[in-house]
């Protein structure tokens, strides 16, 4: 995973990302986060494209995005997805803007800072730090029934982001409860969870939730009825 992290701060363009995609002679760093399946080039992993997400410049995302949609392999359309989303939280971050989504006036605040962790209590030393609409990002690759986490203090509510093109996902809030520990720990208390998928806006009517699970252990259940349900949102992909 340190290796991944490494070649992707040395790519410096869209341009290489793309010959790397196209099968062309890229730069080295290029090599290590693309592969070949069924004859096509992906990126190597949804780990790497988190990371591209973070550093890549919105012309390689639209780019990706187009070029995704024409190979038609799903795991690597749901990757670009998430770096899509990801790219576009960052420069909200960046420039002070809102998250904004598809047939719906609904907007997500985003504050110049957001904090990335590999393991919940790596924000242990933020305590008190920690501001309104701040976002916390996992750079775990098998990371549980969310993508992103929002934390919406002045509510006190934890908003549970699961990004996906699929028009039906799991819902797994036992992976919640070690965040909702390490916050209480920060004596940050949550008493409502806003789960939330964002999916593409022609999946929106037809989405669904395949299994739930995790909802009765005492930390969910106290923060998340069954009727409060979940919430889907149209984000539409970058330049469609």
């Amino acid at each position: 995973m340190n290796d991944i992290q490494n070649y992707v701060r040395k790519i410096s363009n869209a341009s290489d990302l793309m010959k790397g995609l196209r099968g062309d002679r890229s730069v080295h760093a290029v090599n290590h986060v693309v592969s070949i399946v069924d004859k096509e080039q992906i990126l190597v992993s949804e780990f790497a494209a988190r990371e591209l997400g973070k550093i890549c410049e919105a012309d390689f995302v639209v780019a990706a995005t187009n070029y995704c949609l024409l190979v038609r392999n799903p795991a690597f359309s749901g990757w670009v997805y998430q770096m899509d989303f990801l790219n576009r939280l960052v420069f909200a971050a960046k420039h002070d803007l809102p998250l904004k989504f598809e047939d719906s006036t609904e907007t997500w605040r985003v504050p110049k800072e957001y904090h990335s962790y590999y393991r919940e209590k790596e924000l242990l030393p933020l305590a008190g730090t920690l501001k309104d609409n701040c976002w916390l990002i996992p750079t775990k690759v098998n990371q549980g029934c969310y993508d992103a986490l929002q934390l919406l203090l002045t509510s006190a509510t934890l908003r549970v982001v699961q990004i996906t093109v699929a028009e039906t996902h799991k819902l797994k809030l036992d992976y919640v409860a070690p965040m909702l520990f390490v916050l209480s720990q920060m004596e940050i208390k949550i008493r409502k969870l806003d789960v939330v998928f964002v999916v593409p806006p022609a999946v929106v009517d037809d989405f669904s939730v395949s299994e739930l699970s995790g909802h009765t252990l005492p930390a969910i259940s106290s923060v998340w009825k069954k009727n409060d349900d979940y919430r889907v949102l149209g984000f539409r992909r970058a330049g469609q």
